[in-house]
């Protein structure tokens, strides 16, 4: 005789572990999140000494995809015309709108104190 309730025994088992997996998820960017507050920085971001700091912020335009962001692009570029002369911080953040990068870009403003700032509003209003 077999036992017709193992597919919700399995489906339960299933459920829970991905609940699990959630919550332990959810607890690991928590932390991250608060060791980046106490360290004042994005994520263990130090500014390089006697370099100059150009701050990109705005959506996923300057987050950027695959490893392909502007600001990574333009860090190379800048290195070609002098090693360690130039810090550019990538502060892009996927779907975020107007209201939260510019909220945003006032923050850091006082928090890094960049040389330059380069701002490109993203385009998610319409969505969020």
């Amino acid at each position: 005789m077999t036992d017709n309730r193992w597919p919700f025994k399995a489906l339960k088992y299933a459920v829970l572990g991905l609940l699990s997996l959630a919550i332990i998820t959810e607890i690991s960017l928590r932390v991250m999140g608060l060791s980046g507050k106490l360290a004042g920085t994005a994520f263990g971001y130090s500014r390089p000494a006697g370099s100059r700091l150009v701050l990109c912020e705005g959506g996923s335009m300057v987050w950027g995809v695959d490893g392909q962001s502007f600001p990574l692009q333009l860090q190379g570029v800048l290195d070609k015309r002098g090693k360690g002369r130039f810090a550019v911080l990538n502060r892009g953040v996927p779907g975020a709108n107007f209201a939260q990068t510019f909220s945003r870009v006032k923050d850091d403003l006082g928090k890094y104190r960049p040389d330059f700032v380069v701002y490109v509003p993203p385009n998610n209003d319409y969505w969020n």
